[in-house]
């Protein structure tokens, strides 16, 4: 059973969504909370698998609760009205973004994919690296990874193999792939496979990588890097 928190400020969303989860025999409600801080409060208490979390919420949203996540904490994923929020939602760790009103089919599929990526996790063998694809797992050695850049809703990694589609978030590449390092706020790279870094004319670079890959530099970041390199 999938033990689910649902948390959203408005009393009808947290109906509707009480009412479809209701729906999935493989799923217990285990409680609703109102805001932020609410949410920060259960998950301390009690052991939950997945957070049904609103963005907007008052005293605390739900990006601000996300921030303060404990480590090994419930997964996230977002049911809200406001689409702007999904780059912020995905970097920092949640596992899907769903819009509202939210619709069964799409809840089922958001659910599903806490689960593969709960199974990516326990089956990644020592030296590893699971990516949850649209066709499965495929398992991958880290120096085969030579980049990760957001593209639309989802992050296409760059590896030895080709390019792969994960629904991953940066922040958890970044977090499980030794050598990926963010180099801006869409994109980590293996540094080791860069062969060239290129003005980009507006004080960042383009990383040429070994595998042809062209990978954005921002301007922060490459101020860290020309430290690091001593230029």
């Amino acid at each position: 059973m999938m033990k689910v928190l649902i948390a959203d400020d408005e009393l009808q969303a947290r109906k509707r969504l009480h009412r479809l989860l209701e729906g999935f025999p493989d799923v217990e409600v285990g409680g609703e909370a109102r805001d932020g801080k609410e949410v920060l409060a259960r998950i301390a208490e009690e052991r939950f698998d997945v957070v049904l979390l609103d963005v907007r919420m008052p005293h605390l949203s739900g990006v601000e609760a996300m921030a303060l996540w404990p480590a090994g904490g419930p997964r996230i994923v977002f049911t809200t009205a406001h689409a702007d929020h999904a780059v912020d939602a995905f970097e920092g760790g949640a596992v899907d973004f769903v819009l509202k009103p939210v619709e069964a089919a799409r809840l089922r599929k958001a659910l599903d994919r806490v689960k593969e990526r709960a199974a990516a996790e326990d089956g990644a063998e020592p030296g590893r690296v699971a990516l949850s694809t649209p066709s499965g797992l495929l398992l991958f050695s880290p120096e085969e990874v030579v980049s990760a850049v957001i593209e639309g809703a989802c992050v296409v990694v760059e590896t030895d193999r080709g390019r792969v589609h994960t629904d991953l978030p940066l922040g958890e590449l970044e977090a499980r792939i030794p050598g990926l390092r963010r180099v801006h706020r869409q994109a980590l790279v293996n540094f080791a496979r860069v062969t060239r870094l290129q003005d980009n004319g507006s004080g960042g670079y383009v990383a040429h990588a070994d595998s042809g890959a062209r990978v954005p530099v921002s301007r922060s970041h490459a101020r860290e890097l020309r430290r690091e390199l001593g230029h």
